[in-house]
């Protein structure tokens, strides 16, 4: 009789201790974060959606831990994502990532597609305020500013056949119009916003290269990227990352956080930009990426083809994540 009562203390005794190691172990696991570091560029407005969901804790309670670390160019954010030194970045070029798929070359996977539209002032002309310019179609014969991009180059030199198009330095790209050594450039948003701010440039056109050159079509321009190694060494994590960054941005959709996003978009470590400047990019910042689209992308990889500015086979499984990579 006493063996057995002592037995059954025993039992109970171990399921005790069975279930406290189970509770801490529990408890260890819900504080466990997945850690991730991505990249982005200060002066390049785009995901707004996803900072503002960083900052508002909402990443870490889905369980990561992400550190964001910012770049000043591209070619910098590309180099750490292919020497490893991030697992991921928000919004980078497409152009430089089609180059390197076409040798066979995928180092990040992108997960969230931004298009140049016919409707979102995203890109346009810039032209000195005293200048005679009111059109793109009044700069035949002059020199136009350009991003050092073969795509861009050649996009604009389609647009005004007979200009003189001339790279300019993506770190200062007003300069040359200031000089009077360009009559116009192409640029992006935010600078477009920091020159009409000044008053001392005009905006004579936005949209260009999709209302011009695509006949009004999207045409996509950048990509929210994991990279393949991180995504190959944790599948688990990457479907999670991405399904509740597509949850994000579809919750962005029906947010009223205009304010907050003016506010974020002020801070120095997103761009830092006066309120008059914020009020005016809060728009093209929020415009929301999707997924790939095919259509969309196939004529784009059409023109570029025809244009001989792209050359070999792109494969879009490699290029793009799906949740199959399990």
């Amino acid at each position: 009789m006493k063996q057995r009562y002592r037995a059954v203390i025993i039992a109970g005794v171990i399921i005790i201790l069975a279930l406290i190691c189970l509770l801490i172990y529990k408890r260890d696991e819900s504080k466990h974060l997945d850690s991730i570091t991505i990249g982005y560029r200060p002066t390049v407005v785009v995901d707004l959606a996803l900072l503002m969901a960083i900052e508002r804790g909402d990443f870490e309670k889905e369980g990561f831990d992400i550190t964001l670390k910012p770049y000043g160019r591209a070619d910098l954010l590309i180099a750490a994502l292919k020497s490893g030194q991030l697992d991921g970045s928000v919004g980078i070029p497409l152009e430089p990532l089609l180059g390197m798929a076409a040798m066979g070359e995928y180092p990040v996977k992108g997960y969230l597609v931004w298009y140049f539209d016919a409707n979102t002032p995203y890109d346009g002309f810039l032209v000195r305020q005293d200048s005679q310019f009111t059109s793109v179609d009044d700069l035949g014969g002059k020199v136009i500013g350009s991003h050092p991009s073969r795509q861009v180059t050649h996009f604009i030199s389609s647009i005004v056949p007979n200009a003189k198009v001339k790279p300019y330095n993506p770190a200062t790209p007003l300069l040359p119009l200031q000089s009077h050594d360009f009559d116009a450039i192409y640029v992006l948003e935010p600078i477009i916003s920091q020159a009409v701010a000044t008053g001392k440039y005009r905006l004579i056109e936005t949209a260009s290269i999709s209302k011009r050159i695509f006949a009004n079509k999207r045409v996509p321009a950048a990509i929210s990227v994991l990279t393949s190694d991180w995504i190959m060494n944790n599948p688990n994590e990457a479907e999670k990352f991405v399904r509740f960054a597509h949850q994000v941005y579809l919750k962005d959709l029906t947010s009223s956080e205009t304010l907050n996003k003016i506010q974020l978009l002020q801070k120095k470590e997103y761009g830092g930009y006066p309120k008059d400047v914020a009020l005016r990019i809060v728009e093209p910042a929020s415009s929301l990426p999707e997924n790939l689209n095919d259509e969309d992308f196939e004529r784009f990889l059409e023109k570029l083809r025809d244009s001989s500015l792209l050359s070999g086979q792109i494969d879009k499984n490699k290029l793009f994540y799906t949740n199959t990579e399990r």
